[in-house]
């Protein structure tokens, strides 16, 4: 399914971008005293060139985003097909709405946080646009660690609950298990995510999801051959997470965010 999301996005992105191309910058420079408010597409004309370069520099980390901690689903039902076999396959496949809850509350919450972020930046108030980044990680903490406790607490009936019978049930649970204790890394995920183009760094996405996607890869086949079955592949995709989520987060480091917790948490304070 998110698959067939992120391909609709491609294509809304990529109709966009041909429409943009109609787009050409006029010839010669036209005096500012020249310009009027009334006329707003000479500045876009002009910028055209700047506009398409800029469009398709975020294009393809954009849409990697998009499929941010899915990546880890699709490594683990192509390896765990093939090596353990149909019923392995189909018990990881009713454990997706576990991933989909991450990625849903990850991409509310951040991309939410990079738009506040993005508007006290354009205000020239970067210190409050740390602090959107500061609230960001606690609330993708929170609300992670929330979903671990809940999954945790109600593991068994969350697992029926997903359509898994005698069968699969032993087999579901082993991945969930794993699977809901790396919910708070799997929703810290998308800080790095959206932060990393907020701070001009798109390239950096890709690095980090490309390093998740093949320690997720190496790792689905080293557990799998020791014998761990669906928890070793639950675990090797947990492990990929965070090591997706800190090279993010160690690119985000020195740039123009950082984590005034201690500011932050006397804002609170002051408004409460």
């Amino acid at each position: 399914m998110q698959i067939w999301i992120c391909m609709g996005d491609f294509c809304f992105l990529f109709v966009y971008r041909l429409i943009n191309i109609n787009i050409r910058p006029v010839k010669g420079k036209i005096p500012l005293n020249e310009c009027s408010i009334e006329s707003p597409t000479t500045f876009m004309r002009q910028d055209g060139r700047f506009l398409r370069g800029v469009f398709n520099r975020f294009l393809f980390p954009t849409v990697l985003s998009v499929l941010g901690g899915t990546v880890n689903v699709l490594i683990d039902s192509a390896i765990v097909g093939n090596m353990m076999g149909a019923q392995a396959l189909a018990a990881i496949n009713l454990c997706g709405p576990i991933f989909l809850l991450c990625s849903t509350i990850g991409s509310l919450i951040g991309s939410g946080a990079g738009l506040l972020a993005a508007a006290q930046i354009g205000r020239a108030e970067s210190e409050k646009g740390c602090v959107c980044y500061t609230l960001c990680v606690a609330l993708q903490l929170l609300f992670g660690t929330f979903l671990t406790i809940g999954g945790l607490l109600f593991l068994r009936p969350a697992v029926k609950l997903f359509g898994a019978d005698d069968a699969l049930f032993a087999m579901a649970l082993a991945y969930a298990q794993i699977a809901f204790w790396g919910a708070p890394v799997k929703c810290l995920l998308y800080v790095p995510f959206n932060f990393l183009r907020l701070d001009g760094k798109p390239a950096m996405v890709s690095v980090s999801l490309l390093t998740m996607t093949a320690l997720n890869g190496v790792l689905d086949y080293l557990f799998i051959k020791a014998g761990w079955g669906l928890a070793g592949a639950s675990l090797a995709s947990v492990l990929a997470t965070c090591l997706g989520a800190a090279v993010g987060f160690i690119c985000l480091h020195g740039g123009s965010f950082r984590l005034p917790c201690r500011a932050a948490a006397r804002r609170c304070c002051a408004r409460c």
